[in-house]
């Protein structure tokens, strides 16, 4: 395969190029942002399926040698986009802990808070403590407590029990530092938002380099922010718009050769030449989404994992029940951005700005609440399905069964 290839379009056809170059691979690993690959299950039986917070885990703070504690450190940068501040008390952490054979997240936040007191920016080093200490908690914290990733052949890593984007683009770098085999990353879409800035784009497009990695995403609009280091294009679907956005990234018009007809709806983009050619999708196996229930293959949910969901609200979240329940009864009405929803809880919750981030935190760490990418390409935060029920059991529980002091309705 080519080294740098990133696949566009529907599911489906997403899944049939993916497979068309993964098939005759001895070894891969596809990272599946959002849980919706399980389908190549079928077609390879020895695809292992691994549900970080279900039957697999991660830890992300695990380094090999002093040189990865910066690296891992640069990762938190791309994943929270820290500024320079945090980001030198975090490697400063990182080292500290790694000299003292000591590095796990407990060691490291005590190395952040130390160096917090004896340096101004206290609130901005809060919030990198609120990301840290949510990682701790919740579905979160099963899936990066320890080392848990087999080393197989065929691998399928699912992040979509993660709470945030944030979280998931975290454990994606650093399993993009671990695996050298061929990688596929779905959906990518979810990086747009981080290859905008001029120097995330740069630092992403170094971990890639030299990698055989797809990159597979539902929109073309990715192909914009790294063009320059792909070797091929491989995009269904074409249409009009499709071709208009090919023209602006440079491939002439007269170029484009597609022949007539429905059947080719998959194109290969060579752009060292500048062209662009249709596959005949007769020469592509066809993916047939089926449903598959991981739990039938792995195992169902720990039982413990299902209590967090369901578990009252006042006993998650004791005295700051008011404020979570708040949280969710604004986003049950629409989606906020993020500085919105911090602002929403400092006024309407009387509570400080690290306060309110860690209430997120908190919320997104048990999958109350999760961040998703607006057509903006804003981080907006929505109401889950999860918190839409504890929402409920909250409203139809008699005042007198919830803890004292935890309930402010009025």
């Amino acid at each position: 395969m080519e080294n740098i290839i990133l696949c566009i379009g529907g599911l489906e056809e997403r899944l049939s190029i993916i497979w068309h170059i993964l098939k005759n691979l001895d070894s891969y690993s596809i990272i599946d942002l959002n849980g919706k690959l399980y389908t190549l299950h079928r077609y390879n039986m020895d695809l292992r399926l691994l549900r970080l917070g279900h039957n697999a885990s991660i830890n992300i703070f695990r380094v090999e040698n002093i040189d990865e504690c910066y690296s891992l450190a640069l990762d938190f940068k791309l994943a929270l986009n820290i500024g320079d501040l945090e980001f030198k008390a975090l490697h400063e952490a990182l080292y500290q802990s790694y000299t003292r054979n000591n590095i796990d997240i407990q060691s490291i936040i005590d190395n952040i808070t130390e160096y917090g007191g004896a340096t101004t920016g206290g609130i901005r080093i809060n919030l990198l403590l609120s990301f840290l200490n949510s990682l701790r908690i919740g579905i979160t914290g099963k899936a990066l407590n320890k080392e848990n990733i087999p080393k197989t052949c065929f691998n399928l890593i699912d992040l979509s029990l993660l709470p945030s984007i944030s979280h998931k683009i975290l454990v994606l770098l650093s399993l993009m530092r671990r695996f050298r085999e061929a990688i596929v990353v779905d959906d990518s879409s979810l990086l747009e938002p981080i290859l905008v800035n001029p120097y995330f784009k740069s630092e992403f497009r170094s971990r890639i380099q030299e990698r055989n990695i797809v990159l597979s995403s539902s929109s073309i609009k990715t192909a914009k922010y790294i063009i320059e280091d792909f070797k091929e294009i491989l995009i269904s679907n074409i249409n009009s718009e499709t071709l208009r956005f090919l023209e602006e990234l440079g491939v002439d018009r007269e170029n484009i050769k597609l022949t007539s007809g429905e059947e080719v709806s998959v194109v290969d983009v060579k752009f060292n030449s500048g062209s662009l050619y249709s596959i005949n999708l007769k020469n592509i196996s066809r993916i047939v989404i089926e449903k598959l229930n991981v739990e039938d293959v792995i195992g169902p949910l720990p039982k413990e994992t299902i209590e967090e969901h369901t578990t009252a609200i006042s006993r998650l979240f004791g005295e700051r029940t008011g404020d979570a329940i708040a949280v969710l009864e604004v986003l049950s009405n629409g989606a906020l951005t993020r500085d919105s929803l911090i602002t929403f809880i400092m006024y309407d919750r009387g509570l400080r700005s690290d306060e309110a981030v860690k209430l997120i935190e908190k919320l997104s760490a048990y999958n109350l609440i999760k961040n998703e990418i607006g057509k903006d390409y804003r981080y907006y935060y929505r109401i889950t399905s999860s918190g839409f029920k504890l929402l409920d059991d909250y409203k139809s529980t008699p005042p007198r069964d919830l803890v004292d002091g935890s309930d402010r309705r009025g």
